[in-house]
Formats: C-alpha cells, structure tokens, sequence
C-alpha cells in the first residue's frame, strides 16, 4: 500500500471518527470515561508507574484527568505534554491544574516554569497515549501530527492508549516506517495487552 493511499484513507476515517466521537451524549461519554479511567487505575502498569505521562483531553477525547489525580495521591510523578516544534512534544511535570496554560491548537500545556521529565530519571515510566480509533494489535490512528509516533519511537516505559470499544478497528491504515504500536490498549471494558514489554 502506497503512503498517499494510506495518507488519503486515515483522512477520510479521521473524519468519520471525529463525527462519529460527537455523537455519543454526555452522560455516557462521562460513564464510558470512568470505567476506563478505573481500568488504567487497577492496571497493573500503572500499579507499578512511577511517573505518568499524559494527556490533557479537548471536548470530545476521552478525560483521563481523573487519572492525573489519583496518580498524584498515590505520589507518582505526572507529566504532560507541550509542543515545541513541528510534530514534536515534550513532557514537563505538572502538580496542579494551576500549572497549565493554552498552547498550541488550543489546548492546555504545561507553563514553561515546569521541570522537564527526564527519561533518564524514571524507572517504570508510563505513557497514556490519545487516539481516534485502535486495535487491540497495538495499532492507533492519532490525528495526523506525527506527535506520538516521534515520541514513542525512542520511549522506552510501557505505552498505553485509551479507546471505546466501540471505536476498535481491525482494519487500521498503517504504515509500518512511521507509525508505531502501543503496548497496551485500554477501553471501557478491558485491558488488552500486545506489547512484549
């Protein structure tokens, strides 16, 4: 399969993802999201996570923030990320919600007073990472920037993406240079582990 084709077939299904996304009522978007903020929290990598990585959701992702809490109640370090070149994004530890302001394409980032995470400071690391639809192979359709494939091409903790069963796709555009698999993949009603870490 030819990188235009692929690059043409996740346009349209982003497209028909992001529809599909705004469909669901807030009532049980707001319970699917519970359930699979519950399955990250019993899981055992984040069990054994001594710094989280993660997202800060937009209307329609799925909010994991409930995550972000806890993890700092249970003393983990959570970081999240911030763009700072095309197509490429850091992490920077956060503590409150104070310590967020509106970054690129609108959405909240760490302020540039927070400390950077290290990966060499980490010891079991875990990376929450967005999505539009996955599998349970591994394989996720991000939106188009590149952000975690570059990132989670050198990340050596254990990757984890959040998704609704209902949007677990067999059939995934992917391409094999550039896009990379997850280690775990976690929706509402499970936890699906594909990675050999």
């Amino acid at each position: 399969m030819s990188t235009e084709i692929t690059r043409q077939q996740k346009k349209e299904l982003r497209a028909m993802l992001k529809a599909k996304r705004k469909q669901i009522a807030a009532d049980i978007k707001k319970q699917l999201d519970k359930n699979i903020c519950n399955n990250i929290l019993n899981s055992v990598s984040y069990r054994y996570a001594d710094v989280v990585l993660m997202f800060y959701s937009t209307e329609y992702e799925i909010d994991v923030l409930g995550v972000f809490e806890k993890a700092l109640q249970d003393g983990k370090r959570v970081a999240f990320p911030k763009c700072v070149s095309k197509g490429v994004m850091k992490f920077y530890f956060v503590s409150t919600k104070q310590d967020f302001i509106t970054g690129s394409y609108g959405i909240l980032e760490p302020k540039d007073t927070c400390e950077q995470y290290n990966p060499a400071a980490a010891v079991h690391p875990l990376c929450i990472v967005p999505c539009l639809c996955a599998y349970t192979d591994g394989k996720r359709l991000g939106y188009g920037g590149g952000y975690y494939d570059r990132f989670l091409s050198s990340f050596d903790g254990i990757s984890m993406c959040v998704q609704y069963e209902d949007f677990l796709f067999e059939q995934i555009p992917f391409d094999k240079r550039y896009d990379k698999k997850t280690d775990i993949i976690v929706t509402e009603k499970a936890v699906y582990v594909v990675g050999k870490k």
